[in-house]
């Protein structure tokens, strides 16, 4: 008798292992990406990190996150560069910074031509690429939609000189259109998904059975709400068989006030409140899944991640940017000092504009009464330690004159600033700072401490 069954076992090891290596690639570094990979971005707005039960809050149930949390990496600090909705999905889509990529408030800027956008880059690569959103906001006109095939904003006021932050529609009328658009696409072709939900912003009112179960917490039965629809569209996914394969990234924008510090909503000031966001990146067939990254990241990073992700050669990540692969992967990832900023106080009430910096615990926030944290005993930031001026205040101070760009006013192109200025402060006013006004076209205020900022 001939004995040849040992043979099938090192013929079929080598199928295994050709069809893996063409389907995950990796680098010298060991990094991983998966060529042709469906690419999933899905951004839920104002959405604190702290109020989602990955994140550790039990005030709110999100089956959908909390399932998908088992297949992704949960990035425990990711911060955003900026607490408003326009320029805070101009970063995510180029890698760079409000002043670099020309978008620093949500009305009256555009998005620099010269930088090259993630749809743009996927579309060349050869990818489908469609967005829906689900405020007016990010609409096309700023180039905010730049290299999408499609970019579903058709959101109409609903009243004559209705405030901007009320032009909205709702995340399940948004799914809808943007599933539409997937199951559209041919299976041999990949594609960018990018869908945009408004829930949990203002005016924070989630349909039934959302508005009885958080009757009195109604931000918390928007953000349920949400989950419900984020929920629908990955089954989408699943049913069309792009699942398993896609890169899936969940993040939000930037957070919410909730009265901490006396904002209701966002766009003053630039407490952790407003800049911490839940960021999970599932990779093609859960791997990784249900691990945790502590290194603080940026949504920037988002950028060469995607890149990278889907193996783009010739595309070098933009300055102070790193693959969030890398990381996960347990790669060390350089010493950085995480950028924001917020124009919205100058352009909107004539106060300082602000900027900050994140590194390690410390976080320093620049205005005309400086602020230091250590975020690692006073996650609150209840105790100012600037006046102590430990070697972090002087370093971090330091290092901000060397980032910090100058104003841009609105209609300005990203090359043209003036000095910074310190002008009337938010922190004199602090009872009046969640009555930010209401945008253009109507001046006109909600209530006392709602604000019109998206």
């Amino acid at each position: 008798m001939i004995d040849r069954p040992r043979t099938r076992p090192l013929g079929l090891l080598l199928l295994v292992v050709l069809v893996s290596s063409a389907a995950c690639r990796k680098g010298r570094t060991g990094i991983t990406s998966f060529p042709g990979a469906p690419v999933i971005l899905v951004s839920i707005d104002t959405l604190r990190s702290d109020h989602l039960p990955d994140y550790g809050y039990g005030g709110v149930e999100t089956p959908a996150l909390s399932a998908f949390r088992k297949e992704a990496i949960l990035f425990e600090k990711a911060y955003s560069h900026v607490p408003l909705t326009l320029p805070s999905h101009a970063t995510i889509f180029t890698g760079t910074l409000p002043a670099t990529n020309g978008i620093r408030d949500n009305l009256g800027y555009q998005m620099n031509a010269a930088l090259p956008t993630l749809a743009e880059i996927l579309k060349k690569g050869g990818y489908g690429t469609g967005g829906a959103v689900s405020t007016f906001v990010l609409n096309a006109s700023s180039g905010i939609g730049r290299g999408f095939d499609l970019w579903e904003d058709q959101i109409d006021p609903t009243r004559p000189n209705e405030p901007l932050g009320l032009i909205q529609r709702s995340g399940a009328e948004t799914e809808k259109l943007l599933a539409k658009w997937v199951e559209s696409q041919p299976d041999d072709k990949p594609f960018f998904a990018f869908l945009h939900l408004y829930e949990p912003h203002t005016p924070y009112t989630p349909p039934e059975p959302y508005a009885t179960r958080y009757r009195g917490r109604e931000y918390d039965g928007e953000i349920a709400f949400a989950d419900e629809v984020v929920g629908r569209f990955f089954d989408v996914l699943k049913k069309k068989g792009a699942w398993d394969r896609a890169l899936v990234i969940f993040l939000s924008d930037h957070g919410e006030g909730l009265g901490e510090h006396g904002e209701d909503e966002h766009g003053i000031f630039l407490y952790r409140w407003a800049l911490q966001v839940p960021l999970l990146v599932k990779l093609p067939k859960g791997e990784r899944g249900g691990t945790s990254v502590t290194t603080p990241v940026q949504l920037s990073d988002l950028f060469p991640t995607i890149v990278q992700g889907v193996g783009i050669a010739g595309i070098p990540p933009p300055e102070n940017t790193l693959s969030l692969l890398e990381v996960a992967a347990g790669g060390a990832a350089p010493a950085r000092r995480i950028f924001a900023e917020t124009l919205f106080p100058r352009i909107h009430f004539g106060w300082a504009d602000l900027a900050s910096l994140v590194e390690g615990p410390w976080h320093y926030i620049e205005a005309p009464k400086s602020e230091l944290y250590d975020l690692a005993k006073d996650l609150g930031e209840k105790e100012n330690l600037a006046a102590g001026t430990p070697q972090a205040f002087r370093s971090l101070r330091i290092e901000m004159e060397k980032r910090r760009a100058g104003f841009s006013a609105p209609g300005a192109s990203p090359a043209r600033s003036t000095p910074r200025t310190r002008r009337s402060s938010p922190r004199s006013a602090t009872s009046r700072a969640g009555r930010a006004p209401a945008t253009v076209p109507s001046p006109t205020r909600r209530t006392r401490s709602r604000s019109s900022t998206t």
